[in-house]
Parts: C-alpha cells; sequence; structure tokens
C-alpha cells in the first residue's frame, strides 16, 4: 500500500515588458537648425505603440502570489489553486489618436505639460485565480502517465481597472478626415502652422499656439500634428495666424493679421501674385479682407518676382528679395 502524497506549493512571479517602435524623421533636426529652437529636435523622431496593428500597452507590470495543493493516490490525482494577481500598465497619452497616426512625438508631449503625469497613462487590475483538475492514470513513482484529464478554473478582476488619465486640452486645430479639411480653433490665441512634408493636398502639417515665451514651463503651448491635409479653413479673425512653407491652400475671412513665411523654401514658379482676394506663391491664400499682412520672401531667390494688382485690397509688408510689379 502507498500512502496518498499531499504536496503544497507556495508561488511568486513577476514579470515586466516593453514594446514599442521609433519612427525616426530628419525634418525635425532640420526644423532645430533653421529656427534655432533646440527642442524642434524632438520633432525628428516619435514613439509608437500600435505593433501588429494592435495598440498595446508601453510597458506592462505582473506581480502575484499563489498557493496550490495537490493530492495524489495511485490511480488518482487532484490540484487545486489559487492566487492574486496585480497588473499595471503604462501608456502614452494620446489625446488625438484619430488624427496621430499613433505617433507621439516628444515635442507634443512637452506641450502636454512637465510632469509624466501629463504624458502618460496608467491602469492597475487585481485579479483572482482559481482552479481545479482531476487526472485518471497510473502515479507511483517513476511510473507517471495520464489517462483522463479535466481541469475547471476562473479568474475574475476584484479590483479595477482603475485608470488615470490626463486632462485632455483644446485642440489648436481640427482635421476632418473625410474631407482633409484642417480647421483652425478659434479660442486658442495666436496659431503658426508649419509644413513637416507632402504635397499639396497630402500634407503633413504641425500647427502650435504662438507665444512670446515658448520656454514658460508652467504654461506650455499646445502642439499638434496632422497628416494628409488637403487645405487648412480660418474661420477666426482676431488673432496672428502665422503658415510656414505651407504647400496646400488656405483660406480665411476677415484676418486682422497673417503671416506667411518662405524663408526656409523656395517659391517654384519664382512668381508670387497678389491681387484682389487671393495671393499666390508657393501656396494659395484666399481671404475676404486683411488689415495686415506679411509675406516672408525665400532668402535669397534672386529670380523671384512679385506682381500686386491695383485690386489688392489689403496692405501686404513683402520681405526679402524680390522684383516688385505693381499694376
Amino acid at each position: 500500500w502507498v500512502p496518498p502524497l499531499i504536496e503544497l506549493v507556495i508561488g511568486f512571479q513577476a514579470s515586466a515588458t516593453l514594446e514599442y517602435e521609433v519612427v525616426l524623421d530628419t525634418k525635425g533636426i532640420m526644423q532645430a537648425v533653421q529656427e534655432k529652437n533646440p527642442l524642434k529636435a524632438l520633432n525628428s523622431f516619435g514613439f509608437s505603440d500600435i505593433l501588429d496593428g494592435e495598440d498595446k500597452p508601453l510597458i506592462t507590470f505582473s506581480v502575484g502570489v499563489s498557493a496550490a495543493v495537490e493530492f495524489s493516490a495511485l490511480i488518482i490525482k487532484v490540484g487545486v489553486r489559487g492566487g492574486i494577481t496585480a497588473v499595471a500598465t503604462i501608456d502614452f497619452y494620446d489625446p488625438f489618436p484619430e488624427t496621430s497616426g499613433g505617433v507621439v512625438r516628444p515635442f507634443e508631449l512637452l506641450s502636454l505639460g512637465t510632469t509624466p503625469l501629463d504624458w502618460f497613462e496608467f491602469e492597475l487590475t487585481i485579479y483572482l485565480d482559481f482552479s481545479l483538475y482531476v487526472k485518471i492514470g497510473v502515479f507511483a513513482g517513476p511510473f507517471q502517465f495520464t489517462i483522463w484529464e479535466d481541469s475547471w478554473g476562473f479568474s475574475e478582476a476584484i479590483l479595477g481597472p482603475l485608470t488615470y488619465v490626463p486632462q485632455p486640452f483644446p485642440p489648436v486645430a481640427k482635421l476632418n478626415l473625410g474631407t482633409g479639411e484642417l480647421t483652425i480653433q478659434c479660442d486658442v490665441g495666436d496659431v503658426t502652422c508649419k509644413s513637416l512634408g507632402g504635397e499639396s493636398g497630402a500634407e503633413d502639417i504641425q500647427c502650435w499656439q504662438t507665444k512670446e515665451d515658448l520656454n514658460d514651463k508652467n504654461d506650455p503651448p499646445i502642439v499638434n500634428t496632422f497628416l494628409g491635409v488637403k487645405f487648412i479653413t480660418v474661420p477666426c479673425n482676431t488673432d496672428t495666424y502665422t503658415f510656414d512653407c505651407i504647400l496646400s491652400e488656405i483660406s480665411g475671412t476677415m484676418w486682422d493679421d497673417i503671416v506667411v513665411v518662405n524663408d526656409q523654401c523656395q517659391i517654384p514658379s519664382s512668381q508670387l501674385t497678389i491681387g484682389g482676394e487671393v495671393a499666390v506663391g508657393l501656396g494659395v491664400v484666399k481671404f475676404e479682407s486683411l488689415n495686415d499682412a506679411t509675406w516672408e520672401m525665400p532668402s535669397p531667390q534672386d529670380t523671384l518676382s512679385t506682381t500686386v494688382g491695383n485690386d489688392c485690397n489689403t496692405a501686404w509688408t513683402l520681405k526679402g528679395f524680390t522684383d516688385l510689379e505693381v499694376l
């Protein structure tokens, strides 16, 4: 006669995983040099945690403790296991997942705030696990083989998920994914938009609040990046709007102040035309009326010529090198 065996096992487990992709883009370094703004170098890369089409947490921590009791006789083996597991996740906070393409850039993270609580989402869940199994066979010393077995179990969340998500902030602009229209918001103050690449009608554009002191850590500017922009609409008329090397069409109503910056890009046709309610250069700017407008020419672009029509209904300030013709 072989007495039954009773085995007690206490287990502990801990694990951590880190999953992400790095997206590189040298345009950010060029921007940092051209604009003399070192922070813009952070635009040269971004992080993505969308792997194989699935949005996964950036970091996952798992800690658990369990106890298992197994009863083994000659022809039967029965085991019971119970445990508690805590799972904590950390993920990048993406306030605009519909338009970000799953990429979060460090320069944009800095615009969310000055502490990690402004940059990441946190989640905690605690699970209770229980399982029971039965095996029929021969279990005698070195002879161990199973003829039949079955198991039952469950896992239930007894706490959570407890989540922390940074407070969302108003966007600088909103992109309609169906039409490609990028609309500048009217309640965020002065706004600057700069082309990051692409072509007219399918352009990548970054927009941010224009502040006198961009180093104000207590109130950093809001920064948004938009992909596949077809045209820009500005329904506001009380703030200053700056467009840097924008290829796509820009249209507005009655602007108080607009600045078109082409200093670091070339006008392919070497021709700038301002007349009536439209200005055509690197891109097209349409308006109903303007109180003040500035066009910064590429410097130098010696062959650039500018034509101003006699029906131009606003005062333009032209900066840079150009041959000027007034009709």
